[in-house]
Order: C-alpha cells, then structure tokens, then sequence
C-alpha cells in the first residue's frame, strides 16, 4: 500500500467516525492535528441540524471549529472536484478571511494534508478579488462580504456554509 493510499484510508476512517458515531475527535487529532477543547467537542457533536448556532465567548476557538468543518466537508466531497465549493461569510470579508487564514493553518500544519491538498502550496490563498482556497481537484472554499445584503453570493451555489459574526448583520 502507498502513502496515498495510506493518508485516504486514514481520512476516510475519521470522516466514517464522524458520519457514523459523530466523533470529531479522530479527524481534529489524526487529520487537522489539534485537539479540540471540551467546548468545541461539544459543538461538534451537537451541530447535527441544517443550521447551527454557536454564541460563545471571545477565544472560545470558534475559528477553529469553522475551519475544521470546511475542510470536512471538502474531504468527504472530494471526488465532486471542481463542482464542491464551501463559503464562509460575514459581516467585512477581512472578518471573512479569518476563517480560511485557519484553514491554511491546519492544512499547513497537518502531517497528512500539508503536502498534497492546496492546488498551489506557495499561495494557498488568493485574496483579490475576494480570498480563495483553491483545491488540488478543482473544489474551493471562499470568503465573501455580507455587504450589500450578500449580493456578492447571490445565485451561487455552495455545498457547506458558515456565517461568521453574523449578529452583527443588519439584514
């Protein structure tokens, strides 16, 4: 068996483990190599619905959690390619941004994905027009402005996503 071979079986045993027993535990420590605090863990057990709301204090780690969630998502669809995209939106795409620094941060820092997932390791992110992660099979993960009631997003079409201060959002 090669180390690919090896790093998808390992991916697909954590990504099982969340779909079937909702343990996020495996894939933060195994895949994103960080171990979520008993608060994030909750979270993540608990975020089962169609929309979820966390309301927790400043350094709870919710970027975190955020980020951990995209990249989830953008493993288990990793064979829709360039047809899977993720959003993470709020209220100034600086804010927006924030998320995705953390995506390169735990993709960067994972022994098992910093080699191979970002389409380009040397600028995993292009910030103009707006920021992007672009994916080594063509799927994306954007940050985009809750500006001008979202207009920016209007019409596309996303398979996860994450709203980021949204109390902060007047429409």
């Amino acid at each position: 068996m090669g180390k690919m071979d090896q790093i998808f079986e390992i991916i697909a045993f954590c990504l099982a483990k969340i779909e079937k027993e909702n343990d996020w535990m495996p894939f933060y420590t195994n895949v994103l190599n960080m171990t979520p605090h008993a608060g994030q863990e909750e979270f993540l057990r608990k975020s089962l619905s169609r929309e979820n709301l966390l309301h927790p204090g400043n350094g709870f780690g919710k970027t975190e959690v955020l980020a951990g969630k995209h990249i989830r998502f953008i493993l288990k669809h990793f064979l829709d390619g360039s047809n899977y995209q993720t959003l993470n939106i709020a209220i100034t795409t600086d804010q927006a941004c924030l998320v995705l620094d953390r995506i390169v941060k735990f993709i960067s820092n994972s022994p098992i994905l910093n080699f191979w997932l970002f389409a380009d390791r040397s600028n995993p992110i292009t910030k103009f027009p707006h920021p992007i992660i672009k994916y080594c099979n063509g799927a994306k993960t954007e940050g985009r402005t809750t500006k001008r009631k979202a207009e920016a997003v209007e019409g596309m079409e996303y398979g996860y996503i994450t709203a980021d201060e949204i109390a902060l959002e007047m429409h």
